[in-house]
């Protein structure tokens, strides 16, 4: 354990005390000794060969203790190699920023091989029609051997979310490279455990000094565990798209069997900016509601550091794309704090903070490894369903109603289902006015359980959300309680009432069972409850 690792563990701390005591302990018997060798005194020497004991007694506890704990320290040498190679990819290679990028990845990928991982790398170019809504997805390959017009095919390789760029066909190429660990046990069974990252715009040699801690991040966890004798599987996943690797998820989950889906048990996503200071660290969820991978990365992270933290909400970034598609994660991110200094180059990366973030999701893979982690038993009894719900919460979210045409496999959809954090299931369905119904289920207001929705959808967008009003287990008058405390007195029209959420940008409104815009099935609890965009 180094230094700056030395008082972030309540044990060791104990241990370091009696350390202490057994330094000064060797010193006593060390005058004892060298008395009595002087002077001929037997009793001296007797002293001070039990003072010699008693210190090495003292002394053994922490130095058993720093050889058996796993820390920062432990990933120090592999974040350092790590960095370094990646320098040396810039020194060996120049050009543009896509090159630099898919130059890095194809680096990285060799030394994950090389570390016994199964590796793939994919890269796509996602084309969306402005004017008509249509997404054409092609590997990059088949973009290059169409492409000929030289500055077309400069154009495609830079995403324009990163560089503004504006189109009538928005190009943008989504990559990401997978490195597989299969478990000790046969079969394709086994459960796996995914760890996933999302690289920067900016691939400049200047410019990377944020995605080379990611990658140092990810590369160090890999020589870490590549001996790891596990009954589970363990996949990295890096990604670059310009919406932190929201995209790129989605395309790899896609790329999978349903088969493989169902094995997922969780994702661990992480998230290094390119500071120079040590500024601790953050956890998110999509909805903002701690689940089991979240606190097992809140006990590693206290653990490993000494921070405590809490979970907050983030829903744009690569672990609310796999949250949307039911996989339980949670999100792990350098904290940005005031005043903090900004590393200008690879060589002025914390590394000290790198390496402890390579240690607070290795102890959780090295403890389920170990059992001494229940975390993956704990998600086998969880209902999936409940982690990843969805969220509209008072002070959290924002209603979005953006234009979407259903007739496409359109991206829109997708930024409505990213809004709330939900995962939509077409019913088949329609309301009294002919919206198309879509389920789920969300976390609203201040209640600790979600509840189950139905979206309606018209034609050029999300025009309301209805609510079971059973799931919230408040009675009409209740509710009404609720909803007044929450956004003041309400307005009230041939017996609806309505309140007004302004930061929410949303109006609650409550009618009778019976009104004319309920829907049967989403009323048992004695009335209808339904969100609409205001």
């Amino acid at each position: 354990m180094n230094l700056s690792n030395l008082l972030k563990d309540p044990f060791d701390i104990i241990l370091l005390l009696i350390y202490v005591t057994g330094v000064l302990t060797i010193v006593y018997s060390a005058m004892q000794l060298l008395h009595g060798y002087l002077y001929k005194e037997k009793q001296y020497i007797c002293s001070g060969i039990m003072a010699l004991l008693l210190s090495v007694l003292m002394l053994m506890p922490r130095l058993v203790y720093q050889h058996i704990r796993t820390d920062g320290s432990d990933y120090k040498k592999y974040v350092k190699s790590s960095l370094q190679a990646i320098e040396n990819v810039y020194k060996d290679h120049s050009g543009n920023e896509a090159e630099n990028e898919k130059t890095q990845l194809d680096a990285l990928s060799g030394r994950l091989a090389g570390y016994g991982y199964d590796v793939n790398v994919k890269s796509f170019v996602e084309t969306t029609d402005i004017n008509s809504g249509k997404q054409v997805i092609k590997t990059e390959d088949d973009t290059h051997e169409e492409t000929s017009d030289e500055s077309h095919q400069d154009n495609h390789d830079t995403d324009p979310r990163c560089s503004d760029q504006e189109n009538k066909d928005s190009l943008q190429t989504v990559r990401y490279l997978s490195a597989v660990k299969k478990a000790s046990v046969s079969g394709d069974s086994s459960d796996i455990i995914l760890i996933s990252t999302a690289l920067p715009c900016d691939s400049s040699r200047d410019g990377f000094s944020e995605g080379a801690g990611d990658i140092a991040v990810l590369e160090s966890l890999a020589q870490k565990l590549s001996a790891l004798d596990a009954d589970f599987e363990i996949r990295f996943m890096i990604s670059k798209d310009g919406r932190e690797g929201q995209d790129a998820a989605y395309r790899y989950i896609e790329s999978l069997s349903e088969e493989e889906k169902a094995r997922i048990a969780c994702d661990i996503s992480f998230d290094m900016k390119a500071l120079s200071d040590y500024t601790g660290f953050e956890i998110y969820t999509a909805n903002g509601i701690n689940n089991p991978v979240a606190s097992s990365l809140s006990a590693s992270l206290k653990k490993m550091t000494g921070q405590k933290t809490s979970t907050d909400q983030d829903k744009h970034n690569c672990s609310a794309a796999f949250h949307i598609n039911g996989i339980p994660s949670a999100y792990l991110r350098q904290a940005t704090v005031e005043k903090a200094g900004s590393a200008k180059s690879i060589e002025d990366i914390s590394q000290d903070e790198v390496a402890d973030a390579s240690a607070v999701i290795g102890d959780i893979i090295l403890g389920i490894a170990k059992r001494k982690n229940a975390l993956l038993s704990e998600l086998g009894s969880s209902d999936k369903t409940v982690i990843c719900s969805g969220s509209f919460r008072k002070g959290k979210d924002v209603f979005s109603s953006d234009n979407v045409s259903l007739s496409n496999s359109s991206s829109e959809f997708r930024r409505i289902c990213e809004n709330f954090a939900v995962s939509l299931t077409e019913t088949g369905d329609t309301d009294g006015n002919g919206r198309k119904l879509y389920s789920g289920h969300l976390y609203i207001l201040n209640f600790d359980s979600p509840v189950s929705v139905l979206f309606h959808f018209r034609g050029d967008g999300l025009s309301k959300v209805t609510i079971d009003s059973k799931d919230t287990g408040k009675s009409k008058e209740e509710m009404q309680q609720i909803l007044s405390n929450l956004f003041g007195e309400a307005e009230e029209s041939d017996g609806t009432y309505f309140w007004k959420d302004t930061d929410g940008s949303a109006i609650y409104q409550l009618s009778q069972a019976d009104s004319s815009e309920a829907l049967r099935d989403m009323t048992s609890g004695g009335y209808s409850l339904c969100i609409v965009p205001g």
